[in-house]
């Protein structure tokens, strides 16, 4: 985490979604600029996925993992 200050990884991945890239390559993105483990980054990328439903009325997003990190990290924020 001692990178936080020195780098921008959003600005970061901003400049490369011109093109593709692979979640794998946005979670290696996350973990180098912020210097933390997979499932770190993993979690923060999910922890941002807005709680939305389509016009079925169905969750957008994985609603297992969104109540998972949800549970898990109201204490943080």
């Amino acid at each position: 985490m001692n990178n936080v200050f020195l780098a921008d990884p959003l600005s970061e991945l901003k400049s490369k979604a011109k093109d593709f890239i692979s979640i794998e390559d946005t979670l290696n993105i996350i973990c180098e600029m912020l210097d933390c483990s997979l499932v770190t980054a993993a979690e923060i990328i999910l922890l941002k996925l807005p709680d939305d439903r389509d016009w079925n009325n169905s969750p957008v997003n994985p609603p297992f993992f969104w109540g998972k990190i949800r549970n898990s990290y109201i204490f943080i924020l």
